[in-house]
């Protein structure tokens, strides 16, 4: 190969990361300097590269502007932290690889080093997103729970300076960037369902760029493929719910394959469910926590079922 095959990523740091993760896997595989990452910046959207952690229409806008360059044949492929990728991608795209997933969980970072059962049942916890505050209400409802913005970083700033004494991030990110060691503990699915896709690094090329698609084989995760597929099947099912109000997350054991789900309804009722089949069948295992889901929403149960 003459020329690097270029890896667009978001130009701020956990894009980045993801980036730096991919084309470290890769080149173990294939030539020196065989691909190279590239921060493609948002300009057509003016998009503050600080909004980047913070709303949901910039990041929409950055998965579009990431979708021309690719589109356009100004990179090769893209690294997109699967929790960011929309519920139903673009007929032109396909995700060519999935890497091996570090964890999904979510992590708690305590001021104090204290666990989730230490914390004061007045708590003052930072987050970000509706569904880790039901979680962490459904936890304990004494807890005060206040939304945080913006990237990793200034988050942990936080902790100190806004009174917090705890906050809660997604485990693999802190782990990316060289923080895992202000990790507390990584709260369970009892605890904290993620978000679809948490922790997942997906590889998106253009659906008919076989060369390249062929040349990210050595990056695929058989196992952390058929997590996403079940993830974000229960996503499609529930009309694209995302990170707002549903959590979902599917561990494969060898065959067998776990989904568990909540979705934090309107009055702060939580609800849980899971499910087990074939780790072939993801789709099939996802259909089910899905229908369970479905009724809860429309109050065809009181309690969802709890593992």
């Amino acid at each position: 190969m003459s020329r690097p095959l270029r890896i667009g990523a978001a130009p701020n740091p956990v894009a980045q990361a993801n980036a730096t993760v991919v084309v470290a896997e890769l080149q173990k595989h294939h030539a020196p300097k065989a691909f190279a990452a590239v921060s493609v910046k948002p300009r057509p959207y003016k998009i503050s590269v600080r909004d980047l952690g913070m709303t949901a229409e910039a990041q929409r806008k950055m998965f579009r502007t990431l979708e021309k360059a690719l589109v356009a044949g100004r990179l090769q492929a893209v690294a997109v932290g699967a929790v960011d990728l929309p519920a139903e991608l673009p007929g032109a795209l396909a995700i060519a690889a999935v890497a091996k997933r570090p964890t999904p969980w979510d992590a708690l970072i305590s001021r104090d080093n204290l666990p989730l059962d230490k914390l004061a049942p007045e708590a003052k916890i930072g987050t970000s997103h509706w569904r880790r505050t039901a979680q962490l209400l459904d936890y304990c409802s004494t807890f005060r729970v206040s939304e945080i913005r913006g990237n990793l970083a200034p988050q942990l700033k936080k902790l100190g300076k806004r009174g917090l004494d705890a906050l809660v991030l997604p485990a693999a990110q802190l782990g990316r960037l060289g923080l895992r060691d202000r990790v507390t503990e990584e709260l369970g699915v009892h605890v904290m369902v993620p978000a679809a896709g948490q922790g997942s690094i997906a590889v998106l090329t253009k659906a008919r760029d076989e060369a390249t698609r062929g040349l990210l084989k050595t990056l695929e995760d058989p196992l952390a493929r058929a997590e996403l597929t079940a993830e974000r099947a229960v996503v499609r099912e529930m009309g694209g719910l995302g990170d707002t109000s549903l959590g979902v997350v599917a561990v494969a054991n060898g065959g067998a394959l776990r989904v568990d789900a909540v979705l934090a309804t309107p009055g702060r009722r939580v609800v849980r469910t899971f499910a087990v089949g074939p780790t072939l069948r993801p789709e099939q295992v996802a259909a089910t926590v899905a229908q369970e889901l479905h009724r809860a929403r429309s109050g065809h149960i009181v309690h969802g079922l709890k593992p």
